[in-house]
C-alpha cells in the first residue's frame, strides 16, 4: 500500500505545485511518511523469501527503484508472506527456499539502548548512511540549478544531464548486489564484500563531488 500511495501521491506533484508550496510540501510530507515503511517491509520479506546466496541481489533490485503502481499490481498478485503460504509456487523452489533461510521463534529480549549508543560498527553505519543521503539529496535538489545557471544548460539538455546520475545509481545499485553474491559464492566473507561495496558507494562519489567544483 506504501508504494501504491506513494505513487499516486509523485503524480499529484505537479498538480500540488500549481496549488502553492504549502500544498506541495503537504504532498511531499505525506510521500515520505507513506514511503517510511517501505524499507523495513522490503527487509522483512527477503528475510523469508531470500535464499543465502542470493539476498543482496534481489535486495538490490527492489531497492533500485521501480514504478510503484506498476509494481503494486505485480506485488498484490505473486506476493505472499512466505513460500509456504504461496498457492501457486513450485513445492521443490519452495522446499529450496526454506532450506536457505534459518526461521526460528524467540523471546525478545530488552532493547540494550546503553550498548547500541556505543556500538562503534553502529555510528559507521549510521554516519555512512547519513553522508550518502545528503550527498543524494544534494545532488537531487541543486544539480538542475547548477547546470542551469552555472554551467548555462538549456532546459532540455538541464533534464537529461540531471536525470543521468540517477540512472547510473540504479544501475549500480544492481550490479553492486550482484557482485557481491557472486563473491560470496566464492568465499569472499560477508563482511569483506560489504566492505568493499560501501567503500565503492562512497569514497568515489566524494571524491567526484569535490571535483564537480572545480568544473
Amino acid at each position: 500500500a506504501s508504494q501504491l500511495l506513494g505513487g499516486l501521491l509523485t503524480l499529484l506533484t505537479p498538480v500540488a505545485a500549481r496549488g502553492g508550496v504549502y500544498a506541495l510540501l503537504a504532498v511531499r510530507i505525506l510521500v515520505g511518511f507513506v514511503a517510511g515503511v517501505t524499507y523495513p517491509t522490503h527487509h522483512g520479506m527477503w528475510g523469508k523469501w531470500a535464499p543465502l546466496f542470493e539476498r543482496s541481489k534481489l535486495m538490490s533490485v527492489t531497492m533500485a527503484g521501480s514504478i510503484p503502481i506498476l509494481w503494486f499490481v505485480f506485488w498484490v498478485i505473486f506476493v505472499y508472506d512466505s513460500p509456504s503460504s504461496h498457492p501457486r509456487i513450485d513445492p521443490e523452489e519452495a522446499k529450496y527456499i526454506e532450506s536457505q533461510i534459518e526461521t526460528k521463534e524467540v523471546k525478545s529480549p530488552p532493547v540494550p539502548w546503553l550498548e547500541i549508543a556505543k556500538c562503534v560498527p553502529l555510528w559507521a553505519i549510521v554516519i555512512g548512511h547519513f553522508c550518502s543521503n545528503w550527498g543524494f539529496y544534494t545532488m537531487l535538489t541543486n544539480l538542475p540549478t547548477y547546470l542551469k545557471q552555472i554551467l548555462g544548460f538549456d532546459i532540455k539538455a538541464n533534464g537529461f544531464l540531471s536525470a543521468i546520475p540517477h540512472l547510473a545509481l540504479m544501475l549500480f545499485v544492481m550490479v553492486g548486489g550482484f557482485v557481491t553474491d557472486f563473491a560470496r559464492k566464492r568465499g569472499v566473507r560477508t563482511l569483506t564484500a560489504r566492505r568493499i561495496m560501501t567503500f565503492f558507494g562512497q569514497i568515489p562519489p566524494a571524491i567526484f563531488f569535490v571535483l564537480a567544483g572545480f568544473v
